[in-house]
């Protein structure tokens, strides 16, 4: 039996694969072929990233779910043997506590590898970059509106670089709110009880 709901198979990794070198720029042709192409790279580059993060939502969301509701199902079951117990008279008040450590089990999985973080992480930085996609569109079309060839083609290249900018920006705020919580992830299973100083993941 495959663990395919702890271990799916994850959007593979985006590279920025750039195709402007293969144009020509021999003439006024060439260029603004190479000026759509360069766009059209940039901005391809931003949708895969978008559906990455699309797609690694639906993993993360069925997990936290499935845990949440797991831990709601043992703890509910966890509080119910006391009055099983109290009714029967039968030795089953053991029981108890072995389904509210189960949930809390549950609860700690999620907290320590940030399933749930993630999830909403997911999803904010895919609205990010739907935000940065609308914002790309709009500042293209202003700039294409200008009179002067010259003066329109280095604007669409600022707009292009600053929308490059602002995807590196965005991903790297999503990496580094995964960073952060893994690193409290790991203080709390360290100073959790049972483990001794200094003790850590090795």
């Amino acid at each position: 039996m495959k663990w395919k709901f702890f271990l799916p198979n994850r959007p593979r990794d985006v590279r920025f694969t750039p195709q402007w070198q293969r144009c020509s720029r021999d003439d006024a042709a060439g260029e603004s072929e190479l000026l759509e192409t360069l766009r059209s790279d940039v901005e391809g580059y931003a949708l895969e990233l978008r559906d990455w993060y699309l797609k690694d939502k639906r993993i993360q969301r069925v997990r936290s779910r499935s845990l949440r509701a797991g831990a709601i199902l043992f703890a509910g079951a966890g509080g119910l043997v006391p009055l099983l117990h109290a009714g029967t008279g039968t030795g089953t008040l053991g029981w108890g506590y072995v389904l509210l450590a189960s949930a809390g089990i549950f609860l700690a999985f999620d907290r320590f590898f940030g399933i749930s973080a993630a999830w909403m992480r997911d999803i904010s930085t895919a609205q990010s970059l739907d935000r940065l996609l609308i914002r790309l569109q709009i500042s293209l079309l202003q700039a294409s509106l200008r009179a002067e060839t010259e003066e329109r083609t280095k604007e669409i290249i600022s707009v292009i670089s600053e929308f490059a900018d602002e995807i590196i920006e965005c991903v790297g705020a999503e990496t580094m709110g995964w960073r952060e919580d893994f690193v409290s992830g790991q203080a709390e299973l360290m100073n959790s009880p049972g483990s001794s100083p200094g003790q850590g993941l090795r």
